[in-house]
């Protein structure tokens, strides 16, 4: 597995967005490995994330740098006009190093945020100082100062839902990879694909802005609406169709004539199983099916009876086979 750590210019790129897949994926691996690859990148993100002023100033720096050796280019005729985006990259690479190595020696032991964090296959409930309650999902993480006495600010790497206590003196702001939600009081859940780069916010109750890096994008997002956002670019906002967004915490399904392998894969995704069906014509025999807080075993008895199936356990996958619908 590669290691990232303390690769500036990979993380510089990430926050950029210009990886590229196969990138995407070697990070997102290398970001679950332990919790401490995801607190170290999650400091560099909030120095990023912090710098918009310094960044502007180095720009002008650069131009006004530029132009003086320009000047001295015609003179001397030395050097080609074509290092100017080196330089400009270099100086502002070098002020995120200043800034990234001043964080690291001096913010890092004072800040005494606290972070929780989650392994695969498990989940966990924090319980804010407001009173707020965080959901977190299998590898993620969320950090909050020990009181809210000034502002309520999270900073979310993964998936969480959150049931925000009612406080209008104190916006809730959530941060996740240069996108912002912020609330009064409200239940919105959201997720991030680290491949993709993919953030998804879902609205359950109340009202929820959500804006873009430096306000660049806005949207406003109420109850039963979503919206989407790539590689914190254009906010996407629409109708949220995805019924059972919820159901690795509620273990509620409610399936109206869904494909089995859809059912499969957000049973999946909720207890941390490994069901894979043999056969294309199986996977895409479309049922209707609810399941409330039942176990895997019954949800599989229940799947077994509606479908005439047959089903094979072993100790690492469950494998289901049958004729189709």
């Amino acid at each position: 597995m590669q290691n990232y750590s303390g690769n500036i210019e990979f993380f510089t790129r990430k926050l950029a967005g210009e990886l590229h897949s196969e990138e995407l994926q070697s990070f997102a691996e290398w970001l679950a490995a332990s919790p401490e690859n995801a607190a170290e990148f999650a400091e560099f993100e909030s120095i990023w994330n912090g710098v918009d002023s310094i960044k502007h100033v180095t720009r002008f720096d650069t131009e006004v740098a530029w132009y003086r050796l320009q000047k001295e280019i015609s003179e001397q005729k030395t050097v080609k006009k074509s290092f100017r985006p080196l330089l400009a990259a270099a100086a502002i690479i070098g002020v995120l190093c200043m800034s990234w190595f001043s964080y690291k020696l001096f913010f890092t032991k004072s800040a005494e945020l606290i972070t929780v964090t989650t392994a695969m296959h498990n989940t966990t409930d924090v319980v804010l100082p407001d009173s707020s309650m965080v959901s977190l999902y299998q590898n993620s993480s969320v950090s909050y100062q020990p009181t809210f006495e000034t502002e309520r600010r999270i900073q979310l790497q993964g998936n969480a839902f959150f049931d925000v206590t009612h406080n209008p003196q104190k916006p809730f702001v959530v941060e996740i990879n240069q996108v912002r939600v912020q609330v009064l009081g409200t239940s919105f859940y959201i997720s991030h694909d680290t491949i993709s780069g993919l953030i998804s916010i879902i609205v359950k109750t109340g009202k929820v802005a959500v804006f873009t890096y430096g306000k660049a994008d806005t949207a406003y997002v109420t109850a039963g609406e979503r919206v989407d956002v790539l590689q914190a670019k254009k906010l996407t906002k629409s109708v949220n169709t995805q019924v059972n967004y919820m159901s690795w915490k509620t273990k509620v399904f409610d399936f109206k004539d869904v494909p089995l392998k859809t059912i499969v894969a957000e049973i999946n995704a909720a207890y941390f199983t490994n069901i894979q069906i043999q056969g294309d014509e199986l996977k895409n025999c479309k049922i209707h099916v609810s399941f409330q807080n039942k176990t895997i075993d019954e949800i599989l008895e229940i799947l077994q009876v509606t479908l005439d199936i047959t089903i094979h356990k072993s100790t690492d996958v469950i494998v289901i086979s049958g004729n189709g619908c």
